[in-house]
């Protein structure tokens, strides 16, 4: 018995050791790039730091695809210190050699700021780079870039061009950009019926704007007939996913608009999402809320203080005129402490972790 199991071992290491050499050998990577993946990926046993020190000898010998895999590693500090300046030095080996994946995410950390202030235009060239080569998620964002004419001029004709590329590869931000060029008619014709089923596959994709804009289409009607209950799941989903505009669309309708049951504690819940994201409109409403104790206990303090932060924002002119007068009038009737503790949480609430700790203390829950 002991000699037969003995021999399955030996046939199935065999076998193993056959496929490993067969891959190798067929494989279009390096040998050393490959041990370097296989660390990294755990098929050798799990060790950044052995995968570290196999892609380094492929980088150093002109490896693109290691070249690429190092940067990544030594920008998130996976097997190595954090190193951005070697990161960057990697990625652009890798992308000046021409491999794709390392030209797009090049062009997004340069838009990022990693290697100084960002950069729109330098970091649109190298996502193009990546998209005339097909790689699917340069093109979808590449499109969007034509599109709203980040850090190129913007072009209809070009983002609708890009999408469809994108599309036929099921990126998710090419079938977003190409519903958005449908719906709106840029681009493209005019069609939302044929923008919907891109934007669904889109929103299950995870894409949140795809998302958002089905739970605002749903709610106009637009491409199929209104439905709130299909509005709300879509703006649930585009929440969930942080949307701030999502979110405060959900606390305008659980605040009993367009004909949805009224719910103050959901309503409430959503205008502090947004809030924590900044979005003025949801921090001058949940100043009207904690004002009138809806969905919360009344705060007069703490209503005056996010209502000087929304304040200092881009409001609509009839919405800052009210809420003027009325952070004028609640102050007036407090004491000198009260006013006192005002501005302390006013600057505190001016930061997205500050309103954490608000949304913590109102629905007594940890921040997160």
């Amino acid at each position: 018995m002991y000699r037969f199991t003995a021999r399955v071992i030996c046939i199935v290491l065999l076998l193993l050791l056959t496929t490993f050499l067969i891959t190798v050998t067929l494989s279009p990577y390096r040998i050393d790039t490959l041990l370097g993946s296989g660390y990294e990926q755990g098929y050798l046993g799990y060790s950044p730091e052995k995968a570290v020190h196999w892609y380094l000898r492929a980088a150093e010998d002109g490896d693109p695809v290691a070249q690429f895999k190092l940067g990544i590693m030594s920008l998130k500090g996976k097997g190595t210190a954090t190193d951005t300046t070697a990161g960057l030095k990697w990625l652009r080996s890798a992308a000046e050699s021409g491999y794709a994946p390392a030209q797009y995410r090049l062009g997004q950390e340069i838009e990022a700021g990693t290697a100084g202030s960002p950069d729109y235009s330098t970091a649109a060239q190298w996502v193009a780079k990546a998209a005339v080569q097909g790689l699917a998620p340069a093109q979808g964002d590449l499109a969007a870039r034509y599109q709203y004419g980040l850090g190129v001029a913007q072009d209809d004709a070009l983002a609708f061009s890009w999408a469809i590329r994108a599309a036929e590869q099921g990126d998710a931000i090419g079938l977003r950009t190409l519903g958005y060029a449908y719906i709106f008619g840029r681009g493209a014709p005019l069609d939302p019926v044929a923008a919907l089923p891109l934007l669904i596959q889109a929103a299950d994709k995870g894409d949140g704007l795809a998302a958002e804009m089905l739970g605002a289409a749903k709610l106009a009607g637009t491409g199929a007939p209104k439905s709130i209950d299909e509005a709300l799941r879509w703006y649930t989903h585009a929440a969930e996913l942080e949307r701030a505009k999502a979110q405060f669309a959900l606390g305008y309708l659980y605040s009993g608009a367009e004909g949805v049951k009224q719910n103050l504690d959901l309503a409430a819940y959503w205008f502090l999402r947004a809030a924590e994201q900044g979005n003025a409109m949801a921090q001058a409403t949940l100043a009207s809320f904690l004002n009138k104790g809806a969905g919360f206990e009344v705060s007069k303090v703490k209503a005056c203080a996010i209502a000087r932060v929304a304040l200092r924002k881009n409001l609509p002119q009839d919405t800052a005129a009210h809420l003027t007068s009325q952070l004028a009038r609640d102050e007036a009737t407090l004491t000198a402490e009260q006013l006192q503790e005002i501005e302390v949480l006013a600057h505190l609430y001016s930061t997205p972790e500050g309103v954490a700790t608000l949304r913590a203390d109102l629905l007594n829950a940890p921040a997160h």
